[in-house]
């Protein structure tokens, strides 16, 4: 496991005021987790830029959703649309990234996103997309962005889709330290595993529980199984009400309900 560098690392920050998330970049005008949708995002004003990450052969972290090809969107490097009897065989785990950049992601649109202009694009590295994010920012004489970083991980599929828990974060973290955003990162997850890691290790970046909406409706249930308070508690907004905020503002955490994609989903 990669240390954090105490000497150099600064302390985890917060965004002032609101903070206004992209989720997964521009995710319904441009192609999810790529460049032109973290590009638009900024363009759009947004303080935080939140993406996914999976980990590919050569152990590099890439922006993407899911650890394989998607159907719905990807397409092989001759142009053939990706089967959905073949999307889970095209496993990026088991791919080097120059290969995963082969294939396109963005020009066939998006079912889901009627307004998602099609392009052709493919899933970055993270550190690729940091220092563009960083570039940009600079650029447009704005304040840099804060970072929300998935870790895509389940037991179930350790060492068949990602690495141990233990790997992902250390790599994870390694991507982090060496571009210099820990101060302004999170990382969030599912998978208490990866947070319980950072967590040991004192990793000096922001944790947040992200709390499905199937779970149980006890913000203490999930503060236990994590086993340590999060500076961030994430529900999804279904699960948001009275009762709940009042229970999740205890012990100084934010609370971040995901994934508001209109004004009637943030009213209870």
């Amino acid at each position: 496991m990669t240390q954090p560098r105490s000497s150099i690392s600064s302390p985890p920050r917060r965004p002032s005021g609101f903070d206004l998330q992209g989720h997964r970049g521009a995710r319904g005008l441009r192609p999810e987790n790529t460049l032109p949708a973290f590009d638009l995002a900024l363009d759009l004003g947004v303080t935080t830029l939140e993406l996914d990450t999976v980990i590919s052969q050569a152990e590099e972290v890439v922006v993407r959703h899911e650890p394989w090809m998607n159907h719905a969107t990807a397409s092989h490097p001759d142009g053939r649309p990706v089967a959905p009897d073949e999307a889970r065989s095209l496993n990026l785990f088991r791919m080097p990234y120059a290969e995963i950049a082969r294939y396109d992601v963005g020009q066939r649109g998006n079912p889901r996103f009627p307004e998602q202009q099609a392009m052709a694009v493919a899933k970055p590295r993270l550190r690729d997309m940091i220092a563009r994010a960083e570039a940009k920012a600079a650029e447009d004489g704005r304040p840099a962005p804060f970072y929300n970083i998935e870790t895509k991980c389940t037991e179930a599929t350790d060492d068949l889709f990602h690495p141990s828990p233990e790997r992902f974060t250390a790599l994870l973290w390694h991507v982090l330290d060496a571009t210099g955003i820990a101060a302004r990162a999170t990382l969030q997850s599912f998978d208490v595993r990866t947070l319980h890691e950072a967590h040991h290790r004192a990793l000096p970046i922001r944790l947040a529980l992200l709390v499905a909406y199937e779970s149980e409706h006890s913000v203490t249930g999930h503060l236990a199984r994590l086993g340590f308070v999060p500076h961030i508690y994430s529900p999804d907004h279904r699960l948001v009400d009275a009762d709940l905020l009042t229970a999740a503002a205890s012990d100084g955490k934010d609370e971040l309900p995901w994934t508001v994609h209109a004004p009637e989903d943030a009213s209870f």
